[in-house]
């Protein structure tokens, strides 16, 4: 899979959109049911960083990524239902954990509902752990449990990967 900045909102939406449309009928739909392609465009514009992971020239799996003090944080990693359970959510993160040791950030970070249990778990065996348990409310005002997980990163001594300004990775 090939990753790279994404500038596409139709893209990233219909990915987001399609990755996230088994939540429709839950109790508390996903937010990201919600988003458009101008929330895209907006969240660009503020600073917001669209990676889009792609096989054969067609882009497959879509994530948010935004700086912290210390870590970069990620959000609707999502990835189409086509091709899920073939690691690329993985391969996503990964990228992301070695794009902040670049950057020279000390950790990756991101939230999960608290009954994706799916999700938590493989977080978890990728090294993230739970730092928090709370509750909160989405942009709808429905309230539900989230926690923040973070994974602290060691930059090792050989590795190298491209900075922000030219973000590629191939595995």
């Amino acid at each position: 899979m090939f990753i790279e900045l994404c500038d596409q909102p139709e893209t990233i939406i219909h990915i987001i959109h399609e990755a996230f449309d088994r939540y429709k009928e839950d109790p508390i739909p996903s937010s990201a049911l919600y988003e458009t392609a101008a929330t895209i465009t907006t969240e660009i514009e503020q600073g917001v960083r669209m990676f889009g992971g792609h096989i054969d020239g067609e882009h497959v799996a879509v994530v948010k990524v935004t700086e912290q003090e210390d870590a970069l944080y990620f959000a609707r990693l999502s990835v189409l239902p086509t091709v899920q359970g073939k690691g690329y959510a993985k391969k996503m993160v990964q990228f992301i954990e070695a794009l902040a040791i670049a950057e020279g950030k000390q950790a990756v970070t991101c939230r999960v509902r608290k009954t994706e249990v799916g999700n938590i778990q493989l977080y978890t065996k990728l090294g993230y752990a739970i730092i928090l348990e709370e509750y909160t409310k989405n942009k709808q005002e429905q309230g539900m449990v989230v926690v923040t997980m973070r994974k602290p990163l060691h930059a090792p001594a050989h590795e190298h990967v491209n900075s922000k300004n030219s973000p590629s990775f191939v595995q």
